[in-house]
């Protein structure tokens, strides 16, 4: 199936599937709210990510980050506690605060609909993403720590240890 990218920039509704699909370090990314759509309060992005992967442990200097998982499990860090997020949770990961997740290596994909607060950090999945020919999963690749760090000043964050 096709990318699908709707124009909601005066309001309206993204059906499944719709929105502007990216392959972000081996995941989908399907951005559903842009920046430019909220005045750079929120983005809206709903990610499939892939067994086993994960960003390092990083803390955000301007955002807040959430997760509504809803489909799968991740394993999470946050302020040095780790927990296990499942289907129907809602993860919040604070600006200033160290965290990072990982979807077990064991289980299946997972399905999350993030949120981050202001929208700004969007950019960087746009930075280290290509465009999806098709809204399904890309190729398998390792995640790209380097580049990760590579960007980090310029998106306001600092990656302080290794993924999960």
């Amino acid at each position: 199936m096709p990318a699908i990218e709707q124009d909601i920039s005066r309001g309206g509704v993204l059906s499944p599937g719709e929105g502007r699909s990216l392959w972000f370090q081996g995941n989908l990314m399907t951005i559903k709210v842009a920046g430019e759509h909220t005045d750079d309060a929120v983005a809206v992005v709903e990610g499939v990510f892939r067994a086993g992967h994960g960003p390092p442990l990083h803390v955000h200097r301007n955002e807040d980050e959430l997760f509504f998982l809803l489909d799968g499990q991740m394993l999470v860090s946050c302020d040095g506690r780790t927990f296990t997020a499942q289907t129907g949770d809602l993860v919040f990961l604070p600006r200033g605060i160290p965290h990072a997740f990982k979807v077990p290596a064991d289980g299946g994909p997972a399905r999350a609909l993030f949120l981050v607060t202001p929208a700004r950090f969007l950019s960087f999945i746009e930075a280290v993403s290509e465009p999806a020919p098709e809204a399904v999963m890309p190729p398998d690749q390792e995640y790209d720590i380097a580049r990760t760090e590579a960007l980090a000043d310029d998106y306001q964050f600092e990656v302080v240890g290794p993924p999960l």
